[in-house]
């Protein structure tokens, strides 16, 4: 191992990342990276519970006067059958044998146990700390959407899962809507009587192609991402599917977009010859979360510009086109800007955690916490 100087907390940090590295935690089995984390911190706890979406709530007590506060990061990572080889150097840690390391999240998941150490440890004052480790974010914010509200008190917090640099403060994210369309035309045989069918492949394929996808504006997205029909060569197909998304920071782009894609169905639809009530259509929308929006002059932002200031870096407040955990804490009524951790290249084999900037973001936490503990009197509204 490479000499690592950055101090105890530094070198601690990393011995844990790199346990927890070791441990596959694909969404859906992160049973083994909970116990671990319930190892780690029961000492300091007061109360944890796993609830029915596996999420790991752990509460630590802290001064009674001051308003809890919410730690966040997801256990799970995105698909992998293979631990990661890890090598580090002086600019980070890597993985050499092709496949994901982890960082996202368990850089986030680091930096909350190193900090709830080190309050202990050196007696800072601080708030008590609710720390909801997540399951399934990877898989549609699987966990955070099912946790109950009336498990956590806290009003604010922040969420450490932001791959952007450390000075990236993430305090907007888009919501997203998934949609399926469903033709339905009529089988036949494709040279005895193609007269007698109606292809859901062709009538699909005139959708798709008056639908426009990309980039639509600075705030929204449309991708197709899917589809599927037919039965086989000589069969007229009788079924074909199309499944998409719509990423947009506005919640009224979304409902528009939606509104024109089923009158382009519609039309499609009736310049069809009728059989038997066919051709016809299902178009369902999902809505995959919400998207959010803090505003700049509100207690935790302000709470955070200090934090950031005290370690000299001019906190920059950005927009994300991907949803987090921070978009269900939102809805809860959780305030939760997202904190970048030194994670880089995530969900790919080129992933890899900058130490710098993981130390850094571990400094800006620590002076989260000591400023919430300072400053009992400022308005938090």
């Amino acid at each position: 191992m490479t000499d690592i100087t950055q101090g105890v907390c530094m070198q601690k940090m990393i011995k844990n990342f790199i346990e927890m590295a070791e441990i596959l935690s694909p969404s859906k089995k992160e049973k083994e990276l909970s116990n671990y984390l319930i190892k780690k911190l029961k000492i300091f706890s007061e109360k944890i519970i796993v609830d029915r979406a596996s999420n790991l709530i752990i509460k630590i007590p802290g001064d009674k006067r001051l308003n809890p506060f919410l730690l966040s990061a997801h256990m799970d990572t995105v698909q992998t059958s293979k631990r990661p080889s890890i090598k580090i150097y002086k600019k980070g840690i890597f993985t050499s044998n092709k496949t994901i390391l982890g960082a996202d999240c368990k850089a986030g998941i680091s930096i909350i146990i190193e900090l709830v150490e080190k309050l202990f440890k050196e007696n800072i004052k601080h708030p008590p700390l609710e720390l909801v480790f997540t399951a399934g974010e990877e898989i549609g914010l699987y966990g955070s959407s099912r946790l109950d509200k009336s498990l956590v008190d806290s009003e604010y917090g922040v969420v450490l899962d932001n791959e952007k640099k450390i000075n990236q403060v993430v305090t907007e994210a888009v919501g997203v809507d998934n949609f399926e369309i469903l033709i339905k035309g009529k089988a036949s045989h494709s040279g005895v009587e193609p007269e007698k069918g109606i292809s859901a492949i062709k009538i699909l394929s005139s959708i798709i192609n008056q639908i426009k996808t990309g980039r639509l504006s600075d705030y929204t997205t449309l991708n197709i991402g899917f589809i599927e029909g037919g039965k086989g060569i000589n069969i007229v197909p009788p079924q074909a599917k199309a499944k998409g998304e719509i990423r947009s920071f506005k919640r009224e782009e979304i409902n528009l977009i939606e509104d024109n894609i089923e009158k382009i169905i519609i039309k499609s639809i009736k310049k069809e010859k009728k059989i038997n009530g066919l051709p016809s259509y299902e178009f369902k929308i999902n809505k995959r979360f919400a998207g959010f929006s803090i505003d700049k002059n509100s207690y935790i932002i302000k709470t955070i510009e200090k934090a950031y200031k005290k370690n000299n870096i001019k906190a920059a407040f950005t927009k994300s086109f991907g949803g987090t955990d921070a978009n269900n804490f939102y809805k809860m009524g959780i305030i939760t800007p997202n904190i970048a951790t030194g994670m880089k290249n995530v969900h790919t084999p080129d992933e890899y955690l900058d130490i710098s900037e993981f130390n850094k973001s571990f400094d800006i936490i620590v002076d989260i916490i000591r400023l919430l503990s300072e400053d009992k009197s400022e308005d938090k509204n």
